[in-house]
């Protein structure tokens, strides 16, 4: 059963509330942020931050593609993202650029285009710079010019990046606490003013550098967890609140990592795909991010969940353990996709937007006795300065499937409550809902004294749940209100209060209350159709414009589309842009002077019904892409350093005892040096678009090698998609047997993309960037095979496949990137080697 005792997904207007006095905390340094023990305040106002890690070298080629996954985290309800920087694609040598750093515009290693992509679609940042093994003085350098990149956008550098992180899963220990407070003094120097933070790996548990203990310490303390783990469902933990009280009371809760996926070795899962769908379909699917609801019972308010868009791990910049794909079981899949994950993300984010007495609210108490069912665990949070509260509840045994009902007592301003009042609260295995009292939203003011439905808020609100559960909600009202609804919604009022009851069932119901001058549109959904639901900001003015609560707090309701990147209102017209994955029927409520439709500028002819809103169809651009088959291969070898004749005079003593002695000039500083390997072929340049291979021999890699070596292959394919349509492409190998020891790497148009190991896996799928595949012109594929055993090897199949295809508003262009002429006088002069 739904309770509000329900959750409320949106509100289209929200009326903030006001907050109580209380005492804030500051770097001293700036006004812009600050924080107490609930929340952060940015601008004065409280903010949940709900956050993604997102890794921008891990997106290689076109930095266009980063508005693209950007726009995806906040259509999904996050309000910030975290990034690293990797100090080793901006600094092959410590002297780069004068100490400078490589940060070439227009690259991946453009870390202002990222920064200023985030800052458009209306993102806070969480800057991880100052994580990993580089020496102190190239920290300085590169922390130096990182601050100094935003000049003349000061205001953006100190304001809109809410933390920055010294450190991650770093303890303090004498000779620690001197780099640590190094580095923070270098932050300070170079201008940084907001609050400092830093990861620990123990859950919060050890309170290494936090502000509540003596020492050298950062001004938020923040932990990490991965509770899921890596093979089985996990009970959920509940050790969060209780380390918080115990090392960082003075903080908001904080826990810097959280997993909603998790790293995966060479061999870790059995061969196919990418692996990584062992967290994407069972381990951390929809239904264990559903449980992260869960963690907000602990009073958790800033959340930066770990990796939502992994990316690639392409040429050299992988951590050896690991392989090609960094997919982590993100809500965005590698190839750029999002999952069924980000629906359920949505839903809580777009509640944790609109919901801002929860912000302040304090852990009453937990466990089994607030329910008929000890089966059944609750957290109560409660703002103590109006009342407002929220009952997060789960099965007690998180990792249970089992359907278990049960009435949950609340504490309302009207007294105790056993809800709901007729039926039960179900919960079908790993659900968790949250339920709300004394909430208050809208325009109107309206009161919720409870639901049994989770809430998304005109005053229209969104109740959902799960199909063939049942729902109750409660509202105050002065004297009896008009209610008319389909007749599966009953309504009660008596004592100022108004009832409905409704049973959950496929699709929307529509509810309207009025009392008075008020309206109120009651939606009540089930699960799978909340899933449809977005809830787009409506910009403002200013530099704060698209950040809810801070610029704006205006928004609308759409259901359909597979994603919608903006909103805009002009005169009487609602202007959507984002991506159809299909013919989508699209329903949307709007302020009432809204009566037009445009999508991706198309005007869209639309229907107006009883309740207020408005529908559509929408259909797709048609690509008219067929796929290529992958023939005309060409042929080399690519070991010709065993010959005893070759020529190895140019080589160089390998006698350096120290470190960046190649990485100072490669062929390719476009690509970088973390591109290429030192394989014969690579070294002439034969991955790259261009490269004369006409002396080549004809051969397939599907031919193989005859015995222990290397070969190198090449062919090319069109792609020919249209303007207006985005068809994420991968590579599929299909394994050859097991016993067959080879391994490969694949390279895209110059770019090393990925890396195959036959007889270990698990990735036999492999992302094409789409920052670096070519759509109107011709793309290079190479490949290098390299059997390890006198027998030989061959790859079984390799083809061309797509994660569908998908009409957006998205530009999409061929990325210019150095072809073989641009460097061949930088490369070695190229030789025909016979095949092996």
């Amino acid at each position: 059963m739904l309770l509000v005792y329900s959750v409320l997904l949106y509100v289209i207007s929200v009326c903030s509330a006001i907050s109580g006095l209380t005492k804030r905390n500051s770097t001293g340094l700036t006004d812009a942020v600050a924080w107490d023990s609930h929340s952060l305040f940015i601008q004065g106002q409280r903010v949940f931050i709900l956050s993604a890690e997102i890794h921008p070298w891990r997106l290689p080629g076109n930095p266009d593609l980063w508005a693209d996954i950007l726009q995806k985290v906040k259509s999904n309800g996050f309000n910030t993202v975290s990034f690293y920087i990797n100090w080793a694609v901006h600094y092959p040598t410590p002297s780069t650029n004068n100490g400078k750093g490589d940060f070439q515009e227009g690259t991946y290693r453009d870390i202002q285009r990222f920064i200023d992509e985030a800052k458009k679609a209306g993102l806070w940042l969480i800057a991880r710079c100052a994580e990993g093994s580089l020496k102190l003085m190239a920290k300085r350098r590169a922390v130096a010019f990182l601050v100094g990149l935003a000049i003349s956008q000061v205001a953006f550098v100190r304001i809109t990046q809410a933390i920055m992180k010294a450190e991650n899963e770093f303890s303090a220990s004498a000779a620690n606490n001197i780099y640590m407070q190094a580095i923070i003094d270098l932050y300070r120097a170079n201008g940084v003013v907001v609050p400092i933070t830093h990861n620990d790996q123990h859950a919060g548990q050890a309170g290494n550098f936090s502000p509540d203990r003596p020492g050298t310490h950062v001004d938020i303390y923040c932990g990490d967890s991965y509770p899921q783990g890596a093979n089985r469902w996990a009970q959920v933990q509940a050790i969060y609140y209780s380390a918080h009280v115990a090392n960082a009371p003075n903080n908001p809760l904080c826990l810097a990592e959280f997993g909603g996926g998790f790293l995966l070795g060479w061999g870790a899962a059995a061969p196919g795909g990418t692996g990584y769908e062992k967290y994407s379909n069972d381990l951390t699917d929809a239904s264990y991010v559903g449980l992260l609801e869960t963690i907000h019972g602990s009073g958790l308010y800033i959340d930066p969940s770990s990796v939502l868009f992994g990316g690639t791990n392409w040429g050299q910049t992988v951590e050896p353990t690991v392989y090609s794909s960094y997919d982590y079981g993100g809500g965005i899949n590698e190839n750029r996709v999002a999952t069924p994950k980000m629906n359920e993300m949505r839903l809580q984010g777009l509640f944790l937007r609109v919901s801002r007495d929860l912000l302040g609210a304090t852990l009453i108490a937990n466990g089994t006795n607030y329910t008929s069912s000890n089966s059944i665990h609750t957290a109560e949070l409660r703002n103590l300065d109006n009342g407002a509260a929220f009952y997060i509840i789960r099965q007690n045994a998180s990792t249970s499937t089992a359907v278990t009902t049960t009435l949950l007592t609340v504490d309302t301003s009207v007294g105790p409550i056993v809800i709901p009042k007729s039926g039960n609260i179900t919960f079908n295995g790993r659900e968790s809902k949250i339920l709300v009292t004394d909430y208050i939203f809208g325009t109107t003011a309206t009161h919720i004294l409870y639901s049994t439905a989770e809430i998304d808020a005109t005053d229209y609100i969104i109740l959902y749940g799960p199909v063939g559960q049942t729902g109750e909600t409660a509202f105050l009202f002065g004297n009896g209100p008009t209610v008319s609804g389909p007749p599966t919604v009953l309504s009660n009022f008596a004592n100022g209060i108004l009832t409905l009851s409704y049973s959950l069932m496929r699709g929307s119901q529509f509810i309207t209350i009025k009392n008075g001058a008020k309206t109120i549109v009651v939606t009540v959904l089930d699960k799978s159709t909340a899933n449809t639901w977005h809830a787009p900001v409506i910009a403002g003015e200013g530099n704060f414009g698209e950040f809810f609560s801070i610029g704006t707090n205006q928004s609308v309701l759409v259901s359909g589309p597979y994603l919608v990147r903006t909103a805009k209102i002009s005169g009487s017209t609602l202007a959507l842009t984002g991506d159809l994955n299909g013919t989508t029927s699209v329903e949307f409520l709007a302020p009432s002077n809204v009566q037009a439709l445009t999508w991706n500028g198309v005007p869209a002819p639309v229907a107006k019904s009883s309740h207020g809103s408005f529908s559509a169809s929408l259909r797709p651009q048609q690509s008219g892409v067929s796929l290529p088959v992958l023939s005309d291969w060409k042929v080399s070898g690519s070991l010709p350093e065993i010959d005893p004749a070759f020529d190895d005079s140019s080589f160089i003593t390998a006698d350096l005892t120290t470190t960046n002695g190649g990485a100072a000039k490669p062929p390719d500083t476009f690509r970088g040096y973390l591109n290429e390997g030192g394989l014969y072929a690579e070294r002439i340049g034969a991955h790259l678009p261009g490269f004369p291979d006409s002396s080549w021999a004809t051969g397939t890699p599907l031919a193989g090698v005859s015995g222990a070596g290397i070969n190198f292959y090449r062919t090319t394919f069109d792609l020919n998609i249209p303007d207006g349509v985005d068809i994420p492409i991968r590579l599929s190998i299909t394994p050859s047997a097991t016993a067959s020891n080879f391994r490969v790497q694949i390279y895209l148009n110059g770019w090393q993309v990925g890396k195959y190991t036959n007889n270990i896996g698990p990735q036999t799928l492999f992302v094409l960037p789409a920052g670096i595949l070519r759509r109107k012109s011709v793309n290079t594929l190479a490949l290098s095979l390299w059997s390890l055993d006198a027998g030989g090897a061959s790859i079984a199949d390799l083809q061309i496949v797509s994660d569908g295809t998908f009409s957006t508003s998205l530009p999409l262009e061929d990325y210019a990137s150095p072809d073989y002429e641009d460097q061949k006088h930088l490369r070695p002069v190229a030789e025909f080697v016979k095949p092996m």
